[in-house]
């Protein structure tokens, strides 16, 4: 996670990115992050559920 983080804001400093698109990108990371969450929840309750 860490080294995304860092990946991630090495990238943001060679494109200069303004704060609204820096805004945008961290909100469009967040929501995958939590579908995908959501969706091993999901299949982890399928499996107890079996």
């Amino acid at each position: 996670m860490i080294f995304h983080l860092f990946n991630f804001t090495v990238s943001i400093s060679k494109r200069k990115f303004s704060k609204e698109e820096l805004k945008r990108e961290m909100t469009r990371k967040a929501k995958r992050h939590a579908e995908l969450e959501l969706r091993a929840k999901q299949a982890g309750f399928a499996r107890l559920i079996k």
